[in-house]
């Protein structure tokens, strides 16, 4: 029986052209090899599957050929004959998560002097070498910085942030990009044909979208879906669904439509199918901040087929879910989503959790009311800052009276205006009577009249109001109102005390008392009547004594006597 060779190994690349999606790359490199101009040292960097090794390993071969074809190797001369079959050591392919001691590299810097056997150079190829011990890079450092001219170094990792900046600073650096879906689905159609197996379209993008950007990911769940095929069938887009354990496309706009419609009863319902038919929940959450973002992108941005790497008329049925949608209530369903699919990893039951989450997501009131509200709140805040309390809405008439300021008058013996003309203007207000001090006002008046207070504070000014909630009136002396809290509370003391704060609250208390009232933020231990009223009442034991045993039974006995 002939052993199953993996569908990622068997399409390795063999040339430069079979590199797929890193065209800057391949360019430099091939570049570098027509003129000759090889560096001593390279860094391949990027996540996994982007083809970091496969470029590390045509490189070499396409530096040691003898007949190079526009950068490439021929695949023909002796030379690539034998590495191909490795035959030679002139290649070699190191794995530093292995061999990541200061020894493995001590006994490489001795095998580095000894000569090519066949090729032009010998190429180290270190992968992962970000898992390197310090001494270990240390023992590298001077062999990469002056290696023999026989030598190439090329250095692969995921992690590039975890090397030195002394290895970094001596090797030619370049960034592997992830695949794009659009590169990956063209690659596994090529492949798919020459084995001869028919594959949907829509199935090659759903793998290509689950692998993240890594085409080696993408060829092994391929190569898992061919075992469920037999004959001639098509491979389904339902089929790669069920390999990948993910929730179909219907369901997830049915189960989204739901939510942002409040159906409680339909979500979990919805959210039960997927657990019966045996799915993962992590897998489903993951796939619903998808698709709330998916909707968020299809409706801010103007041309959505830049970032969403989707058919276009998945585009369009995204725009039309999320058309009556507001922004806020998007942000609001990824951000709690993403909490809870990180709370789902570490508890016991992901099922509850995810249940809960979903109800509370549809029980939220939707954001246009919310908006609404707060735009009222503060529009009737303005109001009352200005003293316009006025509910009728406002005349042609009065708006000219308003725009329209009176000419300064040349004579003064010039008539007023008659009282009517006065009354039609909205922006003229009667003058107040100035408050006198009232000597008969007492703190018990003031404390019945606190939550009148309180409401008008409120009404003016919310934060105000939530500072002296927390305070309360504790003495009332020749004219002037003391605030007081307890120990604990002296942010909202300080916040209180301010200028401005005072000053509305004086101009309450003094309109709904009738009396100049000044006020006064304190804490409450500088209140000495105040804070002895707080005091418990001292208990003198010889009375309760007497009480309890009797008069004729208690005898009292000074200390002085008792010495004696």
């Amino acid at each position: 029986m002939m052993s199953y060779t993996a569908l990622y190994r068997r399409w390795r690349p063999r040339t430069f052209q079979d590199v797929v999606g890193q065209e800057p790359i391949i360019t430099t490199l091939k570049n570098q090899i027509i003129h000759h101009r090889i560096a001593h040292a390279y860094l391949f960097s990027g996540t996994r599957g982007t083809g970091k090794t496969s470029t590390a390993k045509i490189f070499a071969r396409a530096v040691n050929c003898s007949h190079p074809i526009e950068g490439n190797p021929c695949g023909e001369c002796e030379v690539c004959k034998q590495i191909e079959s490795a035959k030679v050591m002139d290649i070699i392919e190191i794995d530093a998560a292995s061999n990541r001691g200061v020894d493995e590299i001590r006994e490489l810097r001795e095998k580095i002097n000894y000569p090519p056997s066949i090729g032009q150079y010998k190429v180290y190829i270190i992968d992962e070498v970000h898992m390197l011990t310090q001494e270990a890079f240390n023992a590298l450092l001077k062999t990469l910085e002056e290696p023999p001219k026989h030598v190439i170094f090329i250095l692969a990792t995921t992690e590039p942030h975890r090397l030195p900046a002394t290895i970094l600073s001596r090797c030619q650096r370049f960034d592997f990009k992830r695949v794009t879906i659009q590169d990956m689905v063209e690659r596994m159609e090529y492949i798919c044909k020459q084995m001869k197996i028919s594959i949907e379209k829509k199935a090659l993008e759903l793998v290509a979208k689950n692998a993240e950007g890594a085409l080696r990911d993408a060829l092994s769940i391929l190569d898992q879906c061919f075992s469920l095929v037999e004959g001639n069938n098509t491979i389904t887009y339902e089929i790669i669904v069920d390999t990948l354990g993910l929730a179909s496309e219907g369901w997830l706009y049915e189960i989204s439509n739901s939510m942002l419609e409040q159906d409680v009863e339909n979500t979990i319902k919805l959210l039960h199918e997927m657990m019966d038919n045996g799915k993962d929940m992590i897998q489903i959450v993951k796939q619903l901040i998808e698709h709330f973002r998916n909707i968020l992108i299809a409706k801010t941005f103007p041309d959505p087929n830049e970032i969403l790497e989707l058919p276009q008329e998945q585009i369009q049925a995204l725009k039309i879910q999320g058309e009556n949608v507001p922004e806020q209530r998007l942000f609001r369903f990824i951000n709690e989503l993403n909490e809870t699919e990180n709370t789902m990893k570490y508890s016991s039951q992901p099922m509850i959790i995810l249940e809960m989450e979903c109800i509370k997501l549809c029980k939220q009131p939707k954001e246009n009311a919310l908006e609404d509200i707060i735009e009222r709140l503060n529009l009737l805040e303005k109001k009352i800052q200005e003293g316009n309390f006025s509910t009728k809405p406002q005349t042609k008439e009065q708006k000219k009276t308003i725009s329209s300021k009176p000419k300064p008058e040349k004579s003064s013996t010039s008539k007023p205006k008659d009282e009517k003309e006065i009354s039609k203007d909205p922006i003229s207000k009667e003058t107040p009577k100035p408050l006198k001090k009232n000597d008969f006002l007492t703190l018990e008046q003031i404390q019945e009249k606190w939550e009148t207070i309180m409401k008008e504070v409120k009404r003016k000014k919310v934060q105000v109001a939530a500072l002296l909630k927390e305070g309360q009136p504790a003495e009332f002396h020749e004219g002037k109102l003391y605030i007081a809290f307890q120990d604990g509370f002296g942010f909202h003391q300080a916040a209180l005390a301010k200028r401005e704060n005072i000053e509305l609250i004086e101009q309450i208390v003094s309109e709904i008392t009738n009396s100049l009232v000044k006020v006064e933020s304190v804490m409450i231990d500088q209140i000495p009547s105040y804070s002895k009223q707080l005091e418990e009442p001292k208990i003198d034991p010889v009375k309760v004594a007497i009480e309890i045993f009797g008069e004729d039974v208690v005898e009292v006995v000074d200390d002085e006597e008792q010495d004696s």
